[in-house]
């Protein structure tokens, strides 16, 4: 008899176990410990059957457990009961990370593994793994039986899986027989009506609706026997309201899902569902409506109308994420946008972001990436874009195919990878670059390009330097293995096994040599891929010699122009002087001014 309270722990068999859970918490109360320190080894298990009104268990013999568990009739005969025991070694428990977990639903219908993100699997450690499932079914008192099945089935799903996940991963492992649970009537929302700000995109399932169902009996996986009651509510109705035009119902056997026809915004008011498609506020602000963020795809708008000077109408850190945006004010410090569309009508902080495909704004002196971008006045703001046009630009930095600037007075910082067109030139001290990397688009292509051919090279030169070590070492294992080659032959001609040390020796060489001959070719791999990428680059070089400079109203003051090539590497710089021709062009391996 064990003696409460003792400190000393021994490893504890218990023989034919009908609750793995309650053994533990027994042997957790008499040594006076938390029963989550303890585990257990899966021993064996015992299957039995009774008829319903009987009192012995019979034992079902281990070699025929199989076919009785998989005979459609036997699971189906309702007075039949099927049990199983187990022997168990409980012990302390180790600890270990476990990237899985074990699921069922109340009835225990059925029986889902679910893999967590990050979860890794090589098939050597499968047995292993199924060992730990195993236990987590007992653990559950869940049937086993049929292993042979069960594990060629998982390690197929394993094996489609690639590693780490990404995200949990649900795997169906084991469903009852014939059983179908009985459902409630039940209205659940997969957004989040409450919100001020939801977005859906068009055909989205905004919520469902389960239909009261009568269910059919069956034998669920613990091996019971289940009759299921009939739902409470035969007859309930959905009791949801909703706006048919903006919101589609599909109605199934079994559920309705009400779908989104248009996307926009969720909006649940006075009971009704609905889809708008614009949002109206005077400003949002951490005291208003916080930040909004939705899908970009969403086509919702968002409009804001504080147009007070000395006011913030996107407030101090606010988001916005929507598919219009409209700010007839000012955004302030550090506020985000995203969008397909905004416009501005104040001006932007410069701690502000704005990302958008199409980009119009009143005073800019943040940070702006887009598409197609208006600016009437530049204050010493960031922009990168694809085609960049400023009214009036007083310092600042631009990054873009072709920039055009009506008014330009100084400090400017301008970078373009094919024109830059001035119309008016107020004052001097700008700089001008034309480069192959300077527009968004270019510059992720450039160095992605970049980044081939330096890894290409790097790559070449280890494998070259392993190359000629591994050449050499052969070189003088060449006759030896000459040797070898010579009688394995005599041996296969007269039909005779070789000792397994000669082939062991010959393979190994073998193998090495099909290693340098892969290494071989994957430098050449290599050399083309590192050939493509500088031609590729050279490319982008064309690009810049038909990129141009000009200066309508002519120059005015110090300005630089620089040019620069990356294949190969070269920078031209020019500095044209007031009454020299406005427009600026490479020709000839230089860079020349002409009228």
């Amino acid at each position: 008899m064990l003696k409460k309270g003792s400190r000393v722990f021994r490893p504890y068999y218990i023989n034919e176990c009908e609750d793995i859970k309650f053994a533990i918490k027994q042997v957790a109360s008499q040594y006076n410990r938390d029963a989550d320190s303890f585990d257990f080894e899966l021993q064996a298990i015992t299957t039995y059957k009774k008829n319903l009104y009987d009192y012995e268990l019979e034992q079902i013999q281990q070699d025929v457990v199989d076919k009785f568990l998989q005979n459609r009739d036997n699971m189906l005969e309702p007075n039949l009961v099927i049990s199983q025991r187990y022997c168990i070694l409980i012990k302390e428990k180790e600890r270990k990370e476990t990237q899985f977990h074990l699921s069922t639903d109340k009835s225990f219908s059925e029986a889902f593994l679910y893999f967590h993100s990050g979860f890794t699997f090589k098939e050597g450690n499968f047995e292993n793994l199924y060992a730990r499932i195993k236990k987590e079914k007992v653990w559950n008192k869940i049937l086993c039986f049929d292993e042979k099945s069960e594990k060629k089935a998982l390690l197929d799903f394993l094996n489609t899986l690639s590693y780490p996940l990404k995200e949990e991963t649900r795997y169906l492992l084991i469903r009852g027989v014939n059983l179908v649970v009985s459902t409630e009537a039940k209205l659940s929302f997969k957004k989040d009506i409450t919100a001020q700000f939801q977005t859906v995109l068009a055909n989205e399932v905004i919520c469902e609706f389960q239909k009261p169902l009568q269910g059919k009996p069956g034998r669920n996986i613990r091996g019971d026997y289940i009759i299921p009651q009939a739902p409470k509510q035969e007859k309930q109705t959905s009791p949801l309201r909703y706006d048919s035009v903006s919101i589609t119902l599909v109605d199934y056997p079994t559920k309705i899902e009400y779908r989104s026809a248009i996307g926009g915004l969720l909006d649940y008011n006075d009971d009704v569902l609905s889809i708008e498609d614009t949002l109206e506020t005077q400003e949002v602000s951490f005291k208003t409506t916080g930040s909004l963020i939705g899908a970009i795809d969403s086509g919702a708008v968002i409009n804001i109308t504080e147009a007070d000077a000395m006011k913030e109408a996107l407030g101090q850190g606010m988001e916005i994420q929507a598919g219009e945006v409209n700010i007839e004010g000012n955004v302030g410090s550090d506020a985000i946008v995203h969008s397909k569309k905004v416009h501005i009508g104040g001006l932007t902080h410069q701690s502000s972001k704005i990302y958008a495909d199409n980009v119009a704004v009143a005073t800019h002196k943040g940070y702006i990436k887009g598409e197609n971008v208006q600016i009437d006045m530049l204050e010493a703001g960031i922009v990168e874009g694809k085609r960049v046009e400023i009214s009036k630009m007083y310092g600042g930095k631009i990054y873009a195919e072709e920039i055009v600037i009506h008014t330009l007075h100084s400090n400017a910082f301008l970078y373009a990878t094919k024109s830059i067109h001035i119309v008016h030139m107020k004052k001097g001290e700008n700089k001008f670059f034309l480069a192959a990397d300077y527009s968004p688009s270019n510059k992720e292509r450039y160095n992605a390009l970049l980044a081939q051919k330096n890894n290409c090279i790097k790559e070449a030169i280890r494998l070259t330097k392993e190359l000629k070590v591994e050449s050499l070492e052969l070189s003088k294992l060449k006759d030896t293995a000459d040797e070898v080659r010579k009688v394995l032959m005599q041996y296969k001609n007269t039909k005779t096994k070789p000792p397994s040390y000669l082939l062991e020796k010959f393979e190994a060489y073998h193998a090495r040599v099909v290693a340098l001959r892969e290494k071989r070719e994957k430098i050449n791999q290599l050399s083309g891929t590192f050939k493509s990428a500088r031609e590729d680059i050279a490319r982008l070089d064309v690009q810049t010699k038909d990129a141009t400079i000009s200066v309508d109203s002519g120059w005015v003051g110090y300005n630089e122009v620089h040019y620069t090539f990356y294949a190969p590497s070269r920078d031209f710089l020019c500095i044209p002087k007031p009454g020299e021709p406005s427009k600026v062009i490479y020709k000839d391996d230089k860079i020349e001014l002409v009228l």
